[in-house]
């Protein structure tokens, strides 16, 4: 999980959001801005999962997929996933890969 300082306040969040360049999946939205850091949000819905805890357990899944892209990778910049309803059906691993694979075009620009 991202640390409280690498992730994003809320006015930060609106001009990231605005801003950033898009890239979609079938279960995420990846939101990617250039930045000397990794920092970072997730968004969860509740079309996404209707309970708190399925949202919060999502929501931790991806900034720890977020944080290990970082360390193991070197992903650097402000990245916001928003995740898709169809993210809630899928096993974790396969949760993991798709962060990879929606920010893998960020990772070969480094």
């Amino acid at each position: 999980m991202l640390s409280k300082q690498d992730r994003l306040s809320r006015p930060e969040f609106s001009e990231y959001f605005k801003s950033g360049s898009r890239q979609h999946s079938d279960v995420l939205t990846a939101v990617y801005t250039p930045h000397a850091r990794l920092r970072g949000a997730v968004v969860v819905s509740k079309k996404v999962a209707k309970k708190a805890h399925e949202r919060n357990t999502i929501r931790r899944r991806l900034y720890a997929a977020l944080e290990r892209l970082g360390k193991e990778r070197g992903l650097v910049g402000v990245v916001i996933l928003v995740a898709k309803p169809p993210l809630a059906r899928i096993p974790r691993l396969e949760q993991h890969a798709s962060v990879d694979v929606v920010l893998s075009r960020y990772l070969k620009e480094r």
